[in-house]
């Protein structure tokens, strides 16, 4: 079996050798459509042994991603962004999934793509990535453009545990380098006036307008996608409904229309978890803590048990439901309550101060400074240096002098010394 990388890019010198050798050592060539870059990109393409073809930019995402497919000879695709790359502990699952693939016949993989901005996820959604090389199998749409099958559907393989590919392209500072939100605003619009009642073509409009903080218009557009409803986006409903969840409080719209809206949304998908966190958080803007603390528990349920494709901010980002879970039982003066949340969010960053210190604020009243000690060594490597200065810090903040005592103690001469304590 054979494996082609392909690739469409313009000025992607900054990140195309980090997307290429994400996957160079399990391919067996690299196809690389340039559509017009200025600076280094093609020479960093070529070193790494990739084949370029250079062609015009005709506004067209899916003409380009197709004419990239024409020159590769692989039996398999993989076809990424070069602000992608796939995480280096999947690697080496890569072929195996698609051997699997092949022999449950099916011609696509879902995998899960993971975006991030300042290295912090911001949403996980899965989509199809990798797919046999057919002549079938092809790209449609001038922008956000998607894998479509003449004839049929794909039929795609979802694994337990899917291959995940890094993208930060839409970062702050990626779209403002790139202007990316009104290049893609001008080509949307001109596809939506050959076809209005579109819902994809609606749902990219939100997304858009929500890019550029038009809320009304972003209202507007979702408002569009779920009357014309025959969008072919995978997890199109959840995401639009989540996203008038999360603008319907900043709008300052009515609570009925809020609950209606939830409830519609629920009953279309009740095991999606954004939609708790989203009727949590309108709850928690009006102070209604009780109220945020049930529908944050009901989140947390569901995030353990979700297996959808839809994209969702939540899936990725726990700390943040905890951490708004923390502080509406601590307006609630439930603060025993917080003590399991605060050490499930340390666990996963234990560099999390205010999760931190807040922490150490509720028990270290109700524990020596050595049990608290034996406690936090289960959460902190003692013996390194980072962790010892955090909680160093973290003592003297609170002026536990037990815990400031008990760490200092279990220091060695040269810890002492670096850290600056006699």
């Amino acid at each position: 079996m054979k494996l082609s990388l392909c690739m469409i890019c313009k000025n992607e010198e900054k990140k195309i050798a980090r997307c290429i050798n994400s996957v160079k050592e399990k391919v067996d060539e690299i196809v690389v459509v340039d559509t017009g870059s200025t600076d280094q990109t093609i020479d960093i393409a070529k070193k790494l042994g990739a084949k370029v073809f250079e062609i015009p930019w005709e506004n067209d995402f899916s003409k380009a991603k197709n004419y990239a497919i024409s020159k590769s000879q692989g039996d398999w695709i993989i076809f990424l962004d070069a602000d992608e790359y796939l995480m280096a502990s999947h690697i080496g699952y890569l072929r195996s999934y698609i051997l699997e693939a092949e022999n449950r016949k099916k011609d696509s993989i879902f995998i899960e793509i993971v975006n991030l901005e300042e290295e912090k996820v911001q949403g996980i959604f899965k989509t199809i990535r990798i797919f046999k090389h057919h002549t079938d199998i092809s790209f449609k749409g001038r922008i956000h453009e998607s894998l479509s099958k003449k004839g049929g559907k794909l039929e795609a393989i979802t694994f337990t545990e899917p291959l995940r590919v890094l993208h930060d392209g839409y970062s702050k500072e990626a779209m403002e380098e790139k202007n990316k939100v009104d290049r893609n605003l001008e080509m949307l619009l001109r596809e939506y006036e050959v076809d209005p009642m579109s819902s994809d073509l609606c749902y990219y409009l939100m997304d858009t307008y929500y890019a550029k903080k038009d809320l009304e218009q972003t209202w507007l557009f979702g408002q569009r996608v779920l009357e014309y409803d025959n969008g072919s986006l995978f997890g199109i409903k959840q995401t639009t409904y989540r996203r008038l969840l999360e603008i319907c409080h900043k709008m300052q719209r009515k609570c009925g229309e809020m609950r209606k809206l939830y409830e519609d949304a629920v009953a279309y998908d009740a095991d999606y978890p954004d939609f708790d966190y989203e009727y949590a958080f309108y709850f928690c803007e009006h102070k209604e803590y009780e109220k945020t603390i049930k529908y944050l528990n009901s989140c947390l349920s569901k995030m353990d048990k979700y297996k959808g494709i839809a994209e969702s901010n939540v899936m990725g980002n726990v700390i943040v439901v905890l951490k708004l879970l923390v502080r509406c039982y601590i307006e609630e003066g439930r603060l025993q309550e917080t003590v399991p949340l605060l050490v499930k969010i340390l666990r996963v960053n234990p560099y999390e101060y205010t999760s931190l210190y807040n922490l150490l604020s509720i028990v270290g009243g109700l524990e020596t400074g050595e049990a608290l000690g034996e406690f936090l060594k289960k959460l902190y490597d003692f013996n390194n240096v980072k962790d010892q200065m955090v909680l160093i810090q973290m003592s003297q903040k609170l002026g536990n002098q037990e815990l400031y005592d008990y760490i200092v103690r279990g220091l060695s001469k040269m810890d002492k010394e670096r850290l600056g304590i006699k």
